[in-house]
């Protein structure tokens, strides 16, 4: 009867902790104002009838309306019910199709209207799941429900975990896959014979951790690394042959389901090639390119220097935990009871070290699903340091909480959430200020082959009427051609992103006649673009 109420104590914690952690992203994700290209594809790749909106025959050289923008990045009421752009869209892209069929349920509830609700609602969804496994893997490795809801504590009101559910795309879905695979091994790995259940959810997990994401692979590897080497030290053959069929039947299964799943691994591997340089210069920009990350960990993880102060505890825990072992044979017991946090820490140094190697690019954004796992073994570390030092359970725990909450909270100070863009929204008022002056958008077909023009979408969508045109064939001649019949009574807008182009425009657009004058109306930098300037030429 005491378990029962016990038990009925921490299902109302949990249940308060992740609302109050829910109402905490909310609260977030209103105040974010713009959007990462990446997050506008997701958009157009669940939705449109194409996957790249400027390879469209009529979308150059032509007139389009608000309406035409939209459409890229809305469902309307006739798309409702053909989920098709989910599935063959991806075979344009480089990524899989389970996370754009959820992001497309999603939008399916505001019908022709775009709006960052839908992916991030679907983001919070996403985070109660792994709020839920979080718990249980903390219950599995302390042994503890109070240690499992001070990990979901500190988990949720992370920086990272804030980051993830405010980045419109597939990594809070990857991270709650990978919490999955680790917590089915943890479960299930000291079992001397795995069964028809265990390993059917072995299989259900391997699919649609590969459709979410590829890098899921990575990890998956990681884990599997850790199983097959017990099982061989533990001589448990049919495990070995039970989990190898299961990962080949998986594979099968992925490429049946979406068989461009072989060539876009391929293809992801190509994008990720070092090229043709020396082994020296190899290791210079591997020794680089873990510089960069590192700091992304130290922006995202270790928000203040303070912070560092957990490192150089559990540097000093290691030496702690190496003295004790060498000096009490008991603990040994500590060390055989560590085999949980070493089936996590091996898939996460490995992921660490693929990923780290061959992303595309240094970002944020592929290391936000493996935070948590350097969360949880910082933390497990810590309290096993703390633990040696004091003996009394509750000053432990103490200790502990405190520690912990100090570092969920310690980044409220001065917060700085990058994919919130905070200062993108007076830009866009600014920009609809002049929607129904005709815009003239120039390009050059290398920028458009490099995306940008998505990048630029949530901006161009807030005009009337926009032409896009070819800057190479920018002429007086053509322009009065495109602006015959259009009102210009109160002037025209210039949307081109060279740095200080107005005074170019201004020569070419004065020998109209009709204009006298221009201005900056706004500037833009972003990642991957480097300058954006609109102009009102009057």
């Amino acid at each position: 009867m005491k378990k029962i109420k016990e038990n009925k104590k921490v299902i109302i914690f949990l249940i308060l902790i992740i609302l109050v952690q829910v109402f905490f992203k909310i609260y977030l994700d209103y105040n974010k104002e713009d959007f990462f290209i990446d997050e506008l594809y997701s958009y157009g790749l669940m939705n449109y009838k194409q996957a790249f909106i400027f390879e469209e025959e009529n979308f150059r050289e032509n007139w389009h309306n608000k309406e035409y923008f939209d459409d890229y990045l809305t469902v309307s009421q006739d798309e409702v019910l053909d989920f098709s752009p989910v599935y063959y869209n991806q075979e344009e892209d480089y990524h899989p199709p389970f996370y754009y069929l959820l992001l497309r349920i999603a939008t399916s509830f505001t019908i022709g209207y775009f709006t960052k609700w839908s992916g991030l609602i679907l983001n919070i969804l996403i985070f109660i799941g792994s709020a839920i496994m979080v718990f249980l893997i903390g219950k599995r490795l302390f042994k503890s429900d109070k240690y499992a809801l001070l990990l979901i504590f500190i988990y949720g009101f992370s920086k990272f975990s804030s980051e993830n559910t405010l980045f419109i795309r597939m990594y809070q879905l990857l991270e709650l896959q990978m919490l999955f695979l680790v917590y089915w091994y943890l479960k299930n790995y000291q079992k001397e014979k795995l069964g028809i259940k265990d390993l059917i959810i072995f299989g259900f997990l391997i699919v649609l951790g590969t459709l979410t994401q590829y890098y899921y692979i990575i990890f998956l590897i990681g884990v599997l690394i850790i199983a097959l080497a017990r099982y061989i030290r533990k001589k448990q053959i049919k495990n070995i042959l039970k989990i190898i069929s299961v990962f080949i039947l998986a594979q099968i299964v992925i490429y049946m389901i979406f068989p461009k799943y072989i060539d876009q691994l391929a293809g992801n591997s190509d994008r990720s090639s070092s090229g043709n340089i020396s082994i020296s210069e190899k290791i210079e920009k591997s020794i680089d390119r873990e510089k960069q990350y590192f700091k992304i960990i130290e922006d995202s993880m270790f928000h203040l220097k303070i912070s560092y102060l957990l490192v150089g505890m559990l540097i000093v825990g290691g030496i702690l935990l190496i003295i004790k072992l060498m000096q009490n044979k008991k603990a040994k017991i500590t060390l055989k009871s560590s085999t949980d946090i070493i089936s996590i820490i091996v898939p996460t140094l490995f992921y660490w070290y693929i990923v780290s190697t061959t992303s595309p690019y240094i970002d944020l954004r592929y290391m936000l699903p493996l935070f948590f796992f350097i969360l949880i073994v910082i933390f497990y570390l810590l309290q096993k340091e703390i633990e040696m030092i004091i003996k009394n359970r509750k000053h432990v725990f103490i200790l502990t909480t405190v520690i912990g909450v100090f570092y969920a909270t310690s980044f409220w100070y001065k917060p700085h959430y990058r994919y919130q863009y905070i200062g993108n929204k007076e830009i866009i008022e600014t920009i609809k200020e002049y929607k129904d002056i005709p815009c003239i958008y120039l390009y050059t077909h290398f920028d458009v082959l490099e995306n940008d023009f998505v990048q630029n979408i949530n901006y161009v969508r807030q005009f009337e009427n926009v032409y896009i045109m070819d800057k190479t064939n920018f002429s007086v001649n053509k322009l009065r051609k495109i602006l015959e019949g259009k009102d210009m009574s109160q002037g025209i807008i210039i949307y081109d992103k060279e740095k200080e182009i107005g005074d170019k425009i201004y020569r070419i657009i004065r020998d109209m006649n009709e204009f006298t004058n221009y201005k900056k109306i706004v500037e833009l930098k972003s990642e991957r673009i480097i300058f954006d300037e609109i102009y009102l030429i009057y």
